[in-house]
């Protein structure tokens, strides 16, 4: 097959999508896994903590001087896939799909699943609509009837994060302490002074279906509460307009959307000062969190899922040949995705043990 260099442009716009929202299948969890404190990789779910309501008043920046263990973000982002990829070489079971055959009497068959990602990315294309200047490089490579993607980090990218200063440090690191304020010890037992390292994390993995396409996604998870996965935040108090404002357009579409991407129906939010204390606690049921923006032409979910569904069907067509290596970009003006192959072999992110991976059996 003759392949192409350079394909249709995807305009990163609402216009022009269905009103409706589209049809996206029960997230199904097939699998989970842990990686320790010193980033290893672990079968199991020993990551997980049980969620324990955290206490008004508590300090975000304790720790941050002495007790907080931190994995490089340079090292972090050449890990593209890499984990989610140790668990799929362990079950590879989990990138077949059942399609049924028409008529419904005939037996389904297995198939490839179509697309595998971390939930962030696909968090991030959900947004692009209504995000602005926020700049996206993504790498789609396909083996054996699967797209792989996984994101890169552009110049503009970069250099914001290396400018970043040691207000904007600390603030980073309350997110990762507040977590550690949720957690529930055995009762009667007075826990050791909380150290904050950002190796470990527990992940799942789920399968669902937009569309068409069929995703397998790993997410990382920050607790559990009944048997129901948690997701953990942390953001200003609200004291004017201006902020309730900023909050719904800029932080609640993410929140919504990385939670309904892996069936997660719960965030809790400890709202700080600006010194970094909680002074307050709220819950957001992620199905209600679309009503606290409706009539105020801020963001909807439907047409975030609906643009979903138009970058896969756009990466699908420009990813058609096996091992070619397909870039997607948002750069400035932020008015398209941009798709063109690349031979630069920094962008081959699948790692040479799971490219001589033989495809797994139906």
């Amino acid at each position: 097959m003759a392949s192409q260099s350079h394909f249709r442009d995807l305009p990163v716009s609402t216009q022009g999508l269905p009103a409706s929202f589209p049809n996206f299948q029960a997230v199904r969890e097939v699998g989970s896994f842990s990686l320790d404190g010193e980033r290893k990789y672990l079968p199991d779910r020993s990551a997980l903590n049980e969620y324990a309501a955290p206490p008004l008043g508590c300090d975000l920046s304790d720790g941050f001087r002495d007790r907080f263990v931190e994995c490089p973000e340079d090292e972090q982002k050449h890990e593209h896939l890499n984990f989610l990829l140790r668990f799929l070489q362990d079950h590879p079971e989990c990138l077949q799909t059942q399609e049924r055959s028409a008529p419904a009497t005939k037996p389904t068959s297995a198939r490839p699943v179509d697309f595998v990602s971390w939930r962030g990315l696909l968090t991030k294309i959900m947004c692009a609509p209504f995000s602005y200047q926020n700049e996206l490089r993504i790498s789609l490579l396909r083996k054996d009837g699967t797209v792989y993607m996984s994101e890169y980090e552009t110049e503009g990218e970069q250099r914001k994060r290396h400018a970043r200063g040691a207000r904007e440090e600390l603030m980073c690191y309350w997110g990762h302490r507040f977590e550690g304020y949720c957690i529930k010890h055995p009762e009667g037992v007075v826990p050791a002074p909380h150290v904050t390292n950002t190796n470990a994390a527990f992940c799942t993995v789920v399968r669902t279906r937009l569309e068409r396409h069929s995703l397998l996604l790993g997410a990382e998870v920050d607790t559990i509460d009944g048997g129901k996965y948690v997701e953990l935040k942390t953001t200003a108090l609200i004291q004017h307009p201006r902020q309730q404002a900023s909050f719904l357009r800029h932080k609640l579409i993410k929140w919504w959307a990385q939670s309904f991407l892996v069936g997660i129906d719960r965030v809790v939010a400890g709202l700080r000062d600006e010194n970094g204390i909680i002074r307050q606690v709220e819950e957001y049921p992620v199905r209600t969190m679309p009503s606290l923006v409706k009539g105020q032409n801020l963001w909807a979910p439907h047409l975030c899922m609906r643009f979903l569904e138009a970058f896969l069907d756009a990466a699908a067509a420009a990813c058609v040949v096996e091992g070619q290596c397909v870039i997607a970009e948002l750069v400035h003006p932020f008015t398209h995705f941009t798709f063109r192959v690349s031979h630069d072999p920094q962008f081959n992110f699948l790692p040479a043990w799971y490219r001589s991976a033989p495809a797994s059996a139906p």
